[in-house]
């Protein structure tokens, strides 16, 4: 992972409140664990089921669990996030705030056009950042091949009470504590390493210096 003593600014992107929590939550807990910068970037308030002003509250309290306080909203519409001009800006315009080693986003492949947009955009945004991470959510095609696991099992409660945080969600079955525990078992299972949970990555860029 390139994960040493060195300082790493650590930028994480999410088209919706939850998704960050939800493909990349036990590991940024981890980052912050070893003292590593950690911003949020959420492009939309996920307000087409729920008032947006709940949805952002839950997700600075999901970020709070985490340990991330630098939390930026981009205020797209939900379910309209397009690869254009304007998500491609608001994501260079967080880039050049926080200077990331990495970014962790949505896959490119994805049920969700929010997702797959957000991922075209993240690409093209990025395209001077050495490290470009994609993450799996519920709506990920079974095509996502994972390139690198990490850990999780001392942060695995961590990602839960976060996505626990987002009440109006927790009906959803994606929610469902149990296949979220199943899946960072499988992720944990497929790294033959005796880990008891793990989160998986597909690695679209990275450059070790």
């Amino acid at each position: 992972m390139g994960v040493g003593k060195k300082t790493m600014n650590i930028l994480a992107i999410g088209a919706h409140p939850d998704d960050i929590e939800y493909g990349v939550g036990g590991t940024i807990a981890k980052f912050i664990k070893l003292g590593y910068k950690v911003t949020f970037l959420i492009l939309t308030n996920g307000e087409l089921i729920e008032k947006a002003e709940n949805r952002r509250e839950e997700a600075l309290k999901a970020a709070t669990i985490l340990g991330v306080n630098d939390i930026i909203f981009g205020d797209l519409r939900d379910s309209k996030v397009e690869c254009n001009r304007e998500t491609i800006d608001i994501i260079e315009e967080a880039i050049h705030k926080v200077n990331p080693n990495r970014i962790y986003t949505t896959y490119i492949e994805e049920a969700h056009q929010d997702h797959r947009n957000l991922a075209l955009a993240t690409i093209a945004a990025g395209r001077d950042i050495s490290s470009i991470y994609f993450y799996e959510t519920p709506s990920t095609f079974s095509s996502f091949i994972p390139h690198i696991f990490v850990n999780i099992s001392d942060t695995i409660q961590d990602k839960i009470n976060a996505l626990k945080a987002h009440i109006t969600q927790n009906k959803k079955s994606y929610m469902d504590v149990d296949a979220i525990e199943s899946l960072a078992k499988f992720r944990g299972f497929q790294t033959r390493q005796k880990l008891n949970y793990a989160e998986a990555f597909h690695i679209y860029k990275h450059v070790e210096f």
